[in-house]
């Protein structure tokens, strides 16, 4: 655990990353991420346990019991997030329509598979990660949608900002500030920092339940009421910096016939 070593190796393979490729996909990226953060697992692993053992939901999350048990998102919460048929026919302001406008890009089996098939559960600490990683995975999808922050790589790593808000974990926040270094490398400008604050801010600002949600039951409503609900605020530097440096940013959380009245997005949108 923080060999500096390793964390270097690793922060340069992530940074040798184009830029028009995702950060979140099962390849020797991802392999890459998957290990910087277990460098950094401790003691932040501490903290994360202590904050969900605070809430039923939470515990549930850590344990994998009730509606968080593997059998449970196997046999019943994935089928139904994944049912294109049915998230085809709601309407575009709905969560469900963003989300998946969102991910017909992917094959979530395929995606699902990579990563939980082969993970280690053999001890109770085991099972516990694969728990806490199985349902930020479910969610990370959602939360691209509620927070309006699109696939792209600023976007992960605006998404990894609101991560490690949610557990404290020090490898999601370490992560976005090293994708908004890489924004800098690229751009010349240091707005990319601010992006990334903005992202913690607001996902520090969001209401807990955000986080621990089962989205099945939110798919048909509309979004602006789950935003609301959850408290989940705007993201105006993204879409400004979007705006000022335009390449690559891929706007896909928004469903191309939603007309959202709290941020200007370009024709890329569509």
């Amino acid at each position: 655990m923080w060999n500096p070593i390793k964390i270097y190796k690793y922060s340069k393979n992530i940074l040798a990353r184009g830029r028009t490729n995702h950060y979140d996909q099962s390849d020797d990226t991802t392999n890459d991420i998957v290990s910087l953060y277990g460098e950094m697992l401790f003691p932040s692993v501490f903290l994360s346990g202590h904050i969900l053992r605070k809430t039923a939901e939470g515990r549930n999350i850590l344990f994998g019991l009730e509606d968080k048990s593997e059998e449970h998102q196997l046999s019943v919460y994935i089928p139904k997030i994944t049912d294109g048929e049915y998230l085809d026919s709601l309407a575009p302001n709905t969560v469900g329509a963003h989300y998946k406008h969102l991910i017909n890009q992917w094959s979530f089996e395929e995606l699902y598979n990579s990563r939980f098939t082969s993970m280690p559960k053999d001890t109770f600490v085991q099972k516990r990660r694969a728990n806490v990683a199985r349902h930020i995975f479910l969610s990370h999808d959602f939360w691209h949608v509620l927070f309006r922050y699109d696939t792209s790589p600023l976007g992960e790593a605006c998404i990894q900002a609101v991560t490690s808000q949610y557990l404290k974990f020090t490898g999601p926040w370490y992560m976005s500030y090293l994708i908004a270094f890489k924004e800098r490398q690229i751009t010349g400008s240091w707005k990319a920092f601010n992006v990334i604050r903005e992202a913690h801010r607001i996902g520090k600002q969001a209401h807990r339940a955000v986080y621990d949600a089962n989205f099945d039951t939110l798919l048909e409503m509309d979004i602006e009421e789950v935003r609301a609900q959850f408290n989940v605020g705007v993201p105006t530097a993204f879409y400004d910096y979007a705006k000022e440096f335009p390449k690559d940013f891929r706007y896909d959380c928004i469903h191309p016939e939603y007309n959202d009245t709290q941020v200007e997005y370009t024709e890329a949108t569509i």
